[in-house]
């Protein structure tokens, strides 16, 4: 009886962990979460839409927690748009099972894109003198970044966000028309 039950104890902590190593390594690929995102960002703001594919979730064992991520995702405010790389995210355990999933990290990479259409997202939720003369002095030009984001227990965005990127082909005219 003992033999049978260790049998069967060592082949269901075998396939424990093939399956955590198999969801370690590849994941799930699911889209059950887009509707879940694209309610969260209509919150946000009714002009802003997203265009997800698949939503890839993998465990991280040793961090208890999940990291969901997607790849080439498209941004769109209005009429200006941003073709993104990818967007990761982690997850906690804890808060994953429970009804306020919380995210701790948001990790954002781009392609490149316009710089007058990222310009232009930005005067959307900052319209200030700044942007809109930013906005008159750039003509053309492209840009990729990275961008690393922490959020705090409340869901606000912590001040030790880094954010990191490249200029390409920018063309500035100054007031006087140099």
């Amino acid at each position: 009886m003992f033999k049978y039950l260790s049998k069967i104890i060592l082949i269901f902590f075998i396939l424990f962990v093939t399956l955590i190593t198999y969801l370690s390594i590849f994941g799930i690929k699911t889209d059950k979460f887009n509707k879940l995102v694209d309610k969260s960002l209509v919150k946000t703001s009714n002009s802003l839409k997203i265009d997800l594919d698949e939503i890839y979730i993998k465990i991280l064992p040793l961090d208890l927690m999940f990291e969901i991520s997607t790849d080439n995702p498209v941004i769109t405010v209005g009429r200006n748009s941003l073709n993104l790389k990818k967007i990761s995210s982690n997850i906690k355990f804890k808060d994953f099972f429970k009804n306020g999933k919380k995210i701790t990290n948001l990790n954002i990479d781009t392609n490149k894109n316009d710089i007058d259409s990222l310009i232009k997202i930005i005067r959307y939720y900052e319209n200030n003198i700044q942007t809109m003369l930013i906005d008159k002095l750039i003509k053309n030009g492209s840009i990729q970044f990275s961008a690393q984001i922490n959020f705090d227990e409340q869901g606000k965005i912590k001040d030790d966000y880094i954010i990191k990127g490249n200029v390409n082909t920018l063309d500035i005219e100054l007031l006087n028309k140099k």
